[in-house]
């Protein structure tokens, strides 16, 4: 947000530029804003009739518990998983959530807002979420499976 107020002053301040010019970047401004603050309170993370089921705006991915061969529990991403790069998603100070490529080139669906983090991997692939998106009831049935 105080990016978009810094480009406001600075197009304001510049005398190339017209009146609606100025308010079609502030509307576009403030509606990337709030399409992004509606991505991050839409996520939801839930397990319902055997699946575990990670759904947003944007994004939504679905794995089958029976499906699952491990889950374990990380305290960091980076050194542990080797996060690689972002291949199609969104990655902001404490929120990530889309596909992210890992170094072992392997795709993995996040969708991480604190660790504790749980990497639960199937034999197609492999699905990284923050503990805490869970409920207690959904932890376990989660966990009691594997």
């Amino acid at each position: 947000m105080p990016v978009i107020f810094v480009i406001i002053a600075f197009l304001m301040s510049s005398k190339n530029i017209d009146y609606y010019t100025l308010t079609f970047i502030i509307i576009f401004c403030f509606s990337v804003f709030y399409i992004g603050l509606s991505q991050i309170k839409s996520s939801k993370v839930n397990v319902s009739d055997g699946s575990l089921i990670i759904k947003s705006t944007f994004y939504k991915d679905i794995v089958l518990i029976s499906s699952i061969d491990n889950i374990e529990v990380v305290d960091e991403l980076v050194n542990k998983n080797h996060l690689m790069y972002r291949s199609n998603g969104i990655s902001m100070t404490g929120y990530k959530i889309g596909y992210f490529t890992l170094t072992n080139h392997k795709k993995a669906f996040l969708y991480t807002t604190e660790p504790p983090y749980l990497v639960i991997n199937t034999q197609n692939q492999t699905v990284i979420i923050s503990k805490n998106n869970l409920s207690n009831d959904d932890l376990n049935t989660l966990l009691g499976n594997k």
